[in-house]
């Protein structure tokens, strides 16, 4: 994994933009020494928008206890991630 963040911080096209992030494409990770074959890595890859976006409500639910002491960056944060969610569900 340490490979893998290495290169991504020297711009090396290991990483797919997901609505969660960059994750690593599923022949960039070094698999050396162990036993997960390419399609265990893609699998492992895959993201569910709908579990995902289920998992942001939650969160977003959660974050209400906190009211006006919640920083508006996180609110702000978890706002954008359900959007990049719902928009990754109608695909």
């Amino acid at each position: 994994m340490l490979k893998w963040i290495t290169e991504r911080i020297e711009n090396k096209d290991v990483a797919i933009k997901t609505p969660i992030g960059y994750l690593p494409k599923a022949d960039s990770i070094d698999l050396s020494g162990l036993t997960i074959d390419k399609s265990t890595m893609e699998k492992l890859l895959t993201i569910d928008p709908s579990k995902w976006l289920k998992q942001a409500e939650l969160a977003e639910e959660y974050f209400k206890q906190f009211g006006s002491a919640l920083p508006k960056g996180i609110k702000d944060e978890v706002v954008e991630l359900k959007k990049r969610l719902q928009d990754a569900s109608r695909r």
